[in-house]
């Protein structure tokens, strides 16, 4: 019996409408103005080349070892990098929720999102939103501006938590906090590296949407599922039982 759906969240529930380049480069021009008017001077082209390379390195790092590198402490490295050893954490902080503030606004939810989940939680279900990210503010308030944060018991993220999917931890995690078996739960994300590997790594069913699955030998990155829309889960969850 089906308790609970985990969800990622990029390209799942909501989807990038944005241009990545023009995104970026806003983002870094409204941080390098936050740090100017913070007493921080530094030249904006050093700035951008410095943060967009470190975010690169960390990525790859984390892609590598499933360990989040988060990008307060990547904007740290960048800092400290231009001599820069003390800034406060809070300045940080919010340097970095102000470079995510043009992504956030590029975002939108996928037009059935809102129906899935009112009728999966009416149903009774635990829900839940585990999303690969380098700020776990930025998931809680994506949720949020795509008002849905009303229908998960839990978001959160490979920030928040230290470690990325597919590492089965950061499924446990979430599972235990939720109460509910590997055997008693479904994923839905459109990544078959990352969500399907990862839950079936742990036991749990995947149903890959948005994504026309890949050929692997290896049979754990294969969907139980493969999904067009995100109101296809609402039909699974009745073959499967609740």
């Amino acid at each position: 019996m089906t308790r609970a759906i985990i969800f990622d969240l990029g390209e799942t529930l909501v989807r990038f409408v944005g241009d990545p380049v023009e995104v970026t480069r806003e983002g870094v021009r409204l941080m390098h103005e936050f740090l100017r008017d913070n007493g921080i001077r530094l030249d904006v082209e050093q700035l951008y080349d410095r943060w967009v390379k470190a975010r690169l390195e960390a990525f790859e790092q984390a892609q590598q070892d499933l360990t989040e590198r988060t990008a307060d402490d990547t904007l740290k490295k960048v800092l400290e990098s231009f001599g820069l050893d003390d800034v406060p954490d809070e300045l940080v902080r919010k340097a970095v929720d102000i470079f995510f503030e043009p992504e956030a606004q590029a975002y939108e939810a996928f037009p059935d999102a809102d129906e899935t989940l009112n009728r999966l939680k009416s149903k009774g279900f635990k829900l839940a939103v585990l999303s690969n990210a380098t700020c776990d503010r930025l998931i809680k308030r994506l949720v949020r501006d795509a008002n849905l944060d009303r229908y998960f018991d839990l978001v959160t993220s490979s920030a928040g938590l230290g470690i990325r999917k597919p590492h089965p931890d950061a499924f446990i995690r979430v599972l235990n906090s939720l109460g509910v078996k590997p055997s008693e739960s479904l994923m839905v994300g459109d990544s078959q590296k990352h969500d399907v590997l990862g839950a079936h790594t742990v036991g749990m069913k995947a149903v890959l949407v948005h994504s026309e699955p890949l050929s692997y030998e290896d049979p754990k990155l294969m969907p139980d599922w493969a999904v067009k829309e995100l109101s296809d889960v609402l039909e699974i969850v009745k073959k499967v039982g609740n």
